[in-house]
């Protein structure tokens, strides 16, 4: 694959928007070349962190969504939907699950009372926006430097999901990896959780030219050794269906 030398300034930008616990998501990553402007030009290389993409484990579910990549859970997850036990509950104390994310969640959660619902958190919260043909995102292993506008928003994205009940702990983290030659951002950071419990928390910002997805992470670090090993492999498990 090779990056455009022309001259023409090639600028992409992209919005994605999603709800996750309740509160607006939205990212604008802005992505240019110019053979001036080196900062800001796609690179295909390796200054990613590597991480070995593993087959999905034998207990694990494999998910194919809107045809566009494939992603393993946990036998401990299951998929939630909006007519689940959990999300009744939800709705009862006037919290609403956005549509159109796929959300995973401990399998008790849709038989628990609401009252019992706390006892264990672990999320993997997924989205995926393909846009026109004309998008020209990063391709699939492309890299881009991330500087400090680009920090800034990551930044900003992390705090819009922080409720007024949460604080930040620690400042985030920013880093490209590869998975087996997929890149994706990675952004992890600590918050507070409830009854002084804390979370630790990591998001993927995935581009394939012309589709994105975002893939969360989230476990109570109180019990690190239910869920950490697991939600740190999950995104080992990801690829897309038809890298571009």
């Amino acid at each position: 694959m090779s990056i455009p030398t022309t001259g023409v300034m090639n600028k992409t930008r992209h919005i994605l928007a999603t709800l996750l616990s309740g509160v607006l998501l939205s990212l604008c990553v802005g992505c240019q070349y110019n053979p001036q402007q080196t900062d800001s030009s796609p690179l295909i290389g390796t200054d990613a962190l590597a991480l070995c993409r593993i087959p999905t484990p034998d207990s694990w579910s494999e998910y194919t969504l809107n045809s566009a990549f494939m992603l393993s859970i946990p036998d401990s997850l299951e998929q939630s939907n909006p007519d689940d036990k959990y999300s009744q509950n939800l709705r009862a104390i006037n919290l609403e699950r956005s549509n159109g994310i796929v959300f995973f969640q401990p399998k008790y959660l849709n038989r628990t009372p609401i009252e019992k619902a706390d006892d264990h958190y672990c999320r993997v919260i997924v989205k995926h926006e393909r846009y026109g043909a004309g998008a020209k995102l990063l391709h699939y292993n492309e890299t881009q430097r991330l500087d400090g506008q680009m920090r800034s928003e990551l930044f900003d994205n992390v705090m819009s999901n922080l409720d007024s009940r949460q604080q930040l702990l620690t400042s985030p983290t920013y880093n490209w990896v590869d998975i087996d030659g997929t890149k994706a951002i990675e952004v992890k950071y600590r918050r507070t959780g409830n009854k002084g419990n804390t979370t630790a928390c990591t998001m993927y910002y995935l581009f394939n030219y012309d589709e994105m997805v975002l893939v969360m992470t989230a476990y109570r670090e109180q019990e690190s050794e239910l869920w950490q090993e697991d939600m740190e492999n999950v995104i080992r498990t990801f690829r897309w269906s038809h890298p571009k």
